[in-house]
């Protein structure tokens, strides 16, 4: 029974952590929306440049890039952060009416615009997570005592089934 109480749990905790990791992506999909903030895209077929808004980029999911990750010191921590030498997506283009790649030629600055949000969404949801987490482990650990209590009866009673059982048998 203890093992069943302990796969349940493994699994609501692995579901939350699922679930968790779709909300994050959700709600950094609808900061990024909420921004308003705009890319400077270049279609690589047709050549033009035009202007896109940055939550509109999250829809896709196809890209290339080419980065470097540099290390900066930012007050008194070192920060690793890539630097994109180039970032583009396959995006629907308005001129030339292709599914192609386009090239976000502002890439690095949107994502600096976008660190300080993004990091206080990934704590929120490393707190919930952990909150969650602590939740899950403290509904199936009440049943578990329970379980637990309920082995160590069963066995002192074994126990003492076996003591009668060789008092019997040597006339003790």
């Amino acid at each position: 029974m203890e093992f069943i109480l302990l796969l349940i749990m493994t699994l609501a905790l692995l579901g939350w952590v699922l679930v968790s990791c779709v909300q994050f992506t959700r709600k950094y999909k609808k900061m990024v929306a909420k921004s308003g903030l705009k890319a400077q895209v270049k279609c690589e077929s047709c050549g033009k440049i035009y202007e896109m808004n940055a939550g509109e980029l999250t829809k896709y999911w196809t890209t290339k890039s080419s980065s470097v990750t540099k290390t900066k010191r930012e007050g008194i921590a070192l920060v690793n952060r890539p630097e994109y030498k180039y970032y583009a997506k396959k995006i629907d283009c308005p001129h030339c009416k292709r599914t192609t790649y386009a090239e976000v030629l502002d890439i690095n600055q949107i994502a600096d615009s976008l660190q300080k949000p993004l990091f206080t969404l990934g704590i929120r949801t490393l707190l919930q997570m952990a909150i969650g987490g602590f939740v899950i482990m403290l509904i199936v650990s009440i049943p578990m005592h329970f379980v637990r209590l309920q082995d160590k009866k069963r066995a002192e009673e074994l126990e003492r089934q076996q003591y009668e059982e060789v008092k019997d048998r040597y006339g003790l």
